[in-house]
């Protein structure tokens, strides 16, 4: 036979065990109160393009009243800028949002033009598709909101003023407003 161990109330983490806390007076006549203070980072001299790369140029084409990835760029500069944290922000994580909307625009766009289903096939053999941008422009939604959380982490981390909820939720009353030209 095994001996069984029970468990009698001794050990583990109790009221008043352990090393008594330092009274407050105490850390203040030893001079140890701010000895945990957080560590300050200094970003001077980082700067930010205020253009997008030139590669950039190729993603996508300009359709009337749609952003492509240079004004989604900008645009995302210039709001940086005012929230003071434009410095923090890595340009690559600007540059890869600007493309990823950009792509979901496009995604919208095929979908408005093209609907949620169309007939494909012959006279005899015709068959109602489903659209597959519909499935590209939620994966693209995905990755717009991914690629946004990054850059808004940093804001709301650093920020010493409240800008308000995410703007990027915007974007659904920009689709609904901006509709394009047939």
């Amino acid at each position: 036979m095994g001996v069984i161990i029970i468990a009698n109330g001794h050990g583990g983490k109790r009221e008043g065990a352990g090393r008594p806390r330092k009274k407050l007076a105490d850390k203040i006549l030893d001079g140890t109160t701010d000895k945990h203070r957080p560590k300050v980072l200094n970003f001077e001299g980082a700067d930010v393009p205020r253009e997008p790369p030139e590669w950039t140029a190729y993603y996508g084409t300009k359709t009337a009243g749609e952003p492509d990835v240079g004004d989604i760029y900008r645009t995302t500069v210039q709001w940086l800028e005012k929230t003071g944290c434009l410095h923090l922000i890595n340009p690559d994580y600007i540059t890869d949002y600007a493309i990823i909307k950009a792509s979901w625009y496009e995604a919208q766009r095929m979908i408005t033009r093209y609907g949620l289903h169309y007939i494909k096939g012959q006279d005899d053999k015709k068959a109602l598709q489903y659209n597959p941008m519909i499935d590209a422009a939620v994966k693209y939604h995905k990755m717009t909101e991914l690629a946004w959380a990054k850059i808004w982490n940093i804001v709301a981390q650093n920020s010493e003023v409240y800008f308000g909820d995410d703007p990027n939720s915007d974007s659904t009353s920009y689709l609904l407003n901006h509709k394009p030209k047939r």
